[in-house]
């Protein structure tokens, strides 16, 4: 009997979830370049299908090049756009990078990764988040400090992660995005003057958030004269990664 023509316009979450995981293990994710300078998101992701059948992808994944619905289709957009800025990695490094996420998150980790990915809503926090991933990939944050990371990046609407760059010195702003940064942990409270305005800086992981997922290299001036480097990479360190990756 011949399936409703409904029933094959959708995936299932174990099908996507299949379809992160295997995207994530390829080892021909490269291959995914020569389509990375245009929007064709729904070429990219026929590609990587292609990519991804020689890690035995499932036949349902074909189903996506005639996805009607509106969730599923912008999920993939964003899917595609985050897996894009993983081209330039190894398979090693995003195996491994895939158990520490189904170890600590004790969950699939293509279940994970979905529930990030669509958690986001701006397509430029995507890239973002594959910045972050690179970072983890490189061993210049810990897994941990990822998942914190991404934490802020959901938290802060992307209006207002360029103002990030301000805080590098104790500021305030009273257009509000001081105190939703600093409801979001990105900020720490410095001082409060004689009128009882207060002035913010950012926090180590304000600070982290900007160097590795918006790749804005930055030195925090925080009280006491003490500049606070990251525990992971010098500032030195941290500028020559970004302009490797610019």
């Amino acid at each position: 009997m011949q399936k409703n023509n409904n029933e094959q316009l959708y995936m299932s979450q174990e099908e996507i979830r299949s379809a992160i995981e295997k995207s994530l293990r390829s080892p021909r994710l490269n291959e995914l370049s020569p389509l990375l300078d245009n929007n064709l998101w729904k070429q990219q992701f026929d590609v990587l299908l292609d990519l991804c059948k020689g890690n035995e992808a499932t036949a349902v994944c074909q189903q996506i090049k005639v996805i009607l619905d509106y969730r599923q289709e912008n999920f993939f957009r964003k899917f595609v756009c985050y897996i894009c800025g993983l081209k330039d990695t190894t398979q090693e490094q995003r195996c491994k990078f895939a158990d520490e996420i189904e170890k600590k998150a004790d969950d699939k980790s293509g279940y994970v990764l979905m529930d990030m990915i669509d958690r986001l809503d701006n397509i430029n926090k995507l890239t973002i988040l594959a910045n972050l991933t690179r970072a983890r990939l490189d061993e210049f944050i810990s897994i941990e400090q990822f998942f914190r990371l991404y934490s802020l990046l959901v938290r802060i609407p992307y209006v207002d992660l360029v103002s990030l760059s301000k805080y590098t010195t104790e500021y305030y702003d009273e257009s509000g995005d001081t105190e939703l940064l600093y409801a979001t942990g990105a900020l720490i409270q410095t001082s409060i003057d004689e009128n009882g305005n207060s002035k913010f800086i950012l926090s180590i992981l304000g600070e982290e958030l900007l160097i590795w997922g918006i790749k804005r290299v930055v030195q925090v001036q925080r009280r006491l004269g003490t500049n606070i480097a990251l525990n992971t990479a010098s500032i030195d360190t941290s500028k020559a990664i970004v302009d490797e990756l610019v």
